[in-house]
């Protein structure tokens, strides 16, 4: 009967208990009786071997990995004294209340209906640690006939990786996507406005524990047309909560936001240039980016600052467009936006 950290062949007879003992076998040797592996792996797991009255135990060095399947297999022909021949096979899948489901996309960013055409990088979330393979080999982008667009992704095997694994980064070839380079010359944008398109994560992606994804995933969207202007401070509509309440601070702009940089680059800070702790999300097509204090607001002036790495998916900065000559200075703008809190009394 198997457990998670045990297989055991019962029911042997006292003469082949006799045998088995006086045989002094290596753990190779016993291998070759009691068969214990991964399915389909050509080496036996790694443990250790004991004899009983009537059966033989097996306890691998590390516990079984739960939603990985075993092959297990008492092989009569190897035993010293034998009643009959051939083997007696078994296939072994844990589940373990301690041992983390198996992986699956939660869903992606941006999680708007319709992508501008000129989108360079859309995210990934799973719901658990996911192994150090890139998404080159697993991500396809396939148009409105299903047929995938060539030379969509930046072809990269590097490592888009979030710090816990969880969050992998798709990057769109920017040779593709910037206007006047080859790439873009010779085959245009992989996305074009007004059509439809579907992101599909292959079930193929394995997690940190080597096991492939639920199931494959799908997002469906549109191309919209390409954003080709600076992020502008400015032109966000902020929605002040009232002083004594700990409701967010509502920040609403004219168009998705990086959902990865927006949760470290924009920031709070109070009266006396204090920084307010709270936690940040990105919501409603990661048009509108929500701050909920720690601490209840009080009455007052304060600071909203975004930081000079904040960009849109498309690249676009505060004060310059991706689609600006590199060689062209920026447009000096603000990157800081005062807004009041008043009493609600």
């Amino acid at each position: 009967m198997p457990s998670p950290d045990l297989v055991v062949a019962s029911g042997l007879s006292s003469a082949e208990m006799a045998a088995l003992t006086a045989a002094n076998l290596s753990a190779d040797g016993w291998s070759k009786i009691l068969w214990v592996a991964v399915a389909g792996a050509k080496t036996p797991v790694a443990g250790r071997f004991a004899v009983g009255d009537d059966r033989i135990e097996f306890r691998p060095a590390f516990p079984f990995d739960a939603g990985r399947v075993y092959d297990v297999a008492l092989i009569w022909d190897a035993m010293p004294v034998r009643r009959s021949t051939g083997r007696v096979a078994a296939t072994l899948s844990l589940t373990s209340a301690n041992q983390a489901p198996i992986t699956r996309v939660l869903g992606v960013h941006p999680t708007a209906e319709q992508w501008p055409a000129n989108l360079l990088r859309a995210y990934i979330h799973f719901s658990g640690p996911m192994g150090r393979d890139s998404g080159v080999s697993h991500v396809v982008l396939r148009d409105e006939r299903g047929n995938a667009v060539p030379d969509a992704f930046l072809p990269l095997e590097s490592d888009f990786w979030n710090s816990d694994h969880t969050r992998y980064t798709v990057f769109f070839d920017p040779g593709r996507v910037k206007r006047g380079i080859l790439p873009n010359r010779d085959m245009g944008r992989a996305l074009i406005a007004g059509r439809q398109y579907t992101l599909e994560i292959a079930a193929t992606w394995r997690d940190a524990q080597d096991r492939p994804l639920v199931g494959r995933f799908q997002y469906r969207f549109q191309a919209g047309p390409a954003i080709e202007e600076p992020l502008d401070i400015q032109a966000w509509v902020l929605t002040a909560p009232a002083a004594g309440s700990r409701d967010p601070l509502v920040v609403t702009f004219p168009w998705p936001i990086d959902h990865g940089l927006s949760l470290r680059a924009l920031s709070i800070s109070g009266p006396g240039g204090i920084r307010i702790a709270g936690e940040a999300s990105l919501a409603v097509g990661d048009k509108r980016w929500s701050f909920e204090p720690r601490d209840a607001w009080v009455a007052g002036e304060y600071q909203l600052t975004a930081d000079p790495i904040l960009e849109d998916p498309s690249g676009n900065q505060i004060g310059r467009a991706f689609e600006v000559d590199a060689k062209v200075k920026a447009i000096d703008a603000p990157h800081a936006r005062t807004f009041k809190i008043v009493s609600g009394f």
